[in-house]
């Protein structure tokens, strides 16, 4: 997919959920403080600024669902990585034990 038919795709999304909401172009847009031409653009898929386009989603209650692809960075991946191998054990192979019988004794396969 493009990112020509994606903004497309998501501009279409939000339109519908505008309308679902009950909410004009000129209503969202005075609600969002854009213009009525940047919600236009928004829904037709067009290139607008990250700031409109969150002002755009808070004013129809769809900020919150942007914490899906927004992760939490107090903990990088490399800070994270790093703190997972600090907590693994480290297993170590035990010596092979000696049969049942008198220690130290050995025993060859051609004595018994």
């Amino acid at each position: 997919m493009t990112d020509e038919s994606l903004l497309i795709e998501i501009g279409s999304r939000l339109r519908d959920m505008r309308i679902n909401a009950n909410l004009r172009q000129n209503d969202l847009a005075d609600k969002a403080s854009i213009s009525r031409s940047t919600v236009s653009k928004i829904e037709r898929g067009k290139q607008v600024g990250v700031s409109e386009f969150l002002r755009y989603m808070r004013a129809i209650d769809l900020l919150e669902s942007l914490d899906s692809v927004i992760w939490d960075t107090s903990m990088s991946p490399l800070k994270l990585a790093s703190q997972q191998k600090k907590d693994r054990k480290r297993r170590r192979v035990g010596r092979a034990r000696a049969p049942a019988g008198a220690p130290g004794e050995i025993t060859w396969p051609e004595d018994n």
